[in-house]
C-alpha cells in the first residue's frame, strides 16, 4: 500500500504541476479519487495472493512465480512509474523556467544552464527515487532469491528495516521541500504557543 501511495503522491504532484490552473486538481474530490484509486489498485494487484492456500504459504512460503510477481508489482513497476512521472514533472518545470527567462545576448549562455529552481527540483526528485530504490527493491530481491542464495538472518532482518527508513526519509524530504506545508505547521505552532 505504501509503495502505491508514493505513486499516487507522485501522480498528484504531476497533475498539480502540469495542470496548475485546473481547479479540480486542488479539490477534496480529486484527493478522494486519488486515494480510492490507490486502494482499488492495491486490492486488484494483491488479488492473486487471495487465491493461495494459506496453510501451504505458511509452511513452505510463496513459490517463485509469486515472489517474482511481488518484485514486479511492488518494486519494478512503481519504480518505473515514479521515474516517468518525476521526469515529466522535471521536463515541464524546466520548459517553464526556460520560457520565463529573458532572451537577450547576455542571457543566451544562461538559457542552456539549469536554474537554481531546476537544480533544487532535480535533487529532490533524485533523492525520492534513490530513497525508493534503496528501501523497497532490496527487500523483494532478497525475498525472491532467499531460497537460492543463502542470506544470513541478520542481513535479512536489516533489509526488512529499509522500507521504514525510506518512508521516514521521504516524509522528511517532502516536508522540507513543501514550503506551504512547512509554513502552515509553523504558523499553527506559533498560534498555539501564543495562546
Amino acid at each position: 500500500v505504501v509503495v502505491w501511495a508514493l505513486c499516487v503522491i507522485s501522480l498528484n504532484r504531476l497533475f498539480a504541476v502540469v495542470y496548475q490552473n485546473k481547479i479540480f486538481f486542488r479539490t477534496k474530490r480529486w484527493t478522494i479519487v486519488c486515494i480510492s484509486t490507490q486502494w482499488i489498485l492495491t486490492v486488484l494487484l494483491a488479488s492473486p495472493h487471495f487465491a493461495l492456500d494459506l496453510t501451504h504459504c505458511l509452511t513452505t512460503g510463496l513459490d517463485l512465480n509469486h515472489l517474482i510477481y511481488d518484485l514486479f508489482i511492488i518494486a519494478i513497476i512503481p519504480a518505473i512509474f515514479l521515474a516517468v512521472t518525476n521526469t515529466i514533472i522535471f521536463k515541464f518545470v524546466r520548459r517553464s523556467t526556460q520560457r520565463v527567462q529573458p532572451i537577450n545576448n547576455e542571457n543566451a549562455i544562461q538559457h542552456h544552464t539549469f536554474s537554481r529552481r531546476d537544480i533544487h527540483l532535480l535533487k529532490h526528485i533524485f533523492f525520492m527515487l534513490i530513497s525508493f530504490f534503496l528501501s523497497w527493491i532490496p527487500i523483494y530481491i532478497t525475498g525472491t532469491i532467499y531460497d537460492v542464495v543463502s542470506v544470513s538472518h541478520n542481513v535479512y532482518h536489516g533489509i526488512l528495516l529499509l522500507p521504514a527508513i525510506g518512508f521516514v526519509a521521504d516524509a522528511i524530504d517532502l516536508f522540507a521541500y513543501n514550503h506551504e506545508l512547512r509554513r502552515y505547521f509553523i504558523d499553527k505552532i506559533r498560534r498555539r504557543s501564543n495562546q
